[in-house]
Formats: structure tokens, sequence, C-alpha cells
């Protein structure tokens, strides 16, 4: 329905998003762009928002064990 507060809401949305800063001027405003910015917002544009948004997760014992396993397996992959 048009002019339903729901509008209304989005229409404010909107217009305060075309005042934010980019992720460009908040997080890399000192130091300019890393290749690793972009190929990171490749592999996972949201993973990329919620790591500058809220910082690296915390590694836990699982995730090490995830990640030697991983590394196992590549390392299997590139001897065959």
């Amino acid at each position: 329905m048009v002019g339903s507060s729901s509008d209304v809401r989005w229409e404010e949305e909107v217009g305060n998003q075309s005042s934010k800063k980019s992720f460009l001027q908040r997080f890399r405003s000192g130091r300019g762009l890393m290749v690793t910015d972009i190929t990171n917002t490749e592999w996972c544009e949201k993973q990329m928002e919620f790591i500058l948004l809220h910082g690296q997760p915390k590694q836990t014992n699982a995730m090490k064990a995830g990640s030697s396993r991983h590394a196992e397996l590549e390392k299997h992959l590139k001897m065959c």
C-alpha cells in the first residue's frame, strides 16, 4: 500500500544510507585497499562485512582442528 508506514520507514532508511560513509572511508581511510580486501570480498561479501563491523572471530579448538584437517587434505591433493 502506497503511503503506508512501512513505505515511510523504507524511505527514511534509504535516505540515511546515502549519507553514511562507505566501508572504504570507515575502515581503510588511513591505508587504502589491500589485495586481501578485494579477494575476501569476492569469496564472501557478507563475511567481509561482519569482519569489518565486528572484528575477526576468536579461533576455537574446533576451528583449529578444521584448519589442520584442511591443511592435511591440501597436502594430500598436492601429492597426487
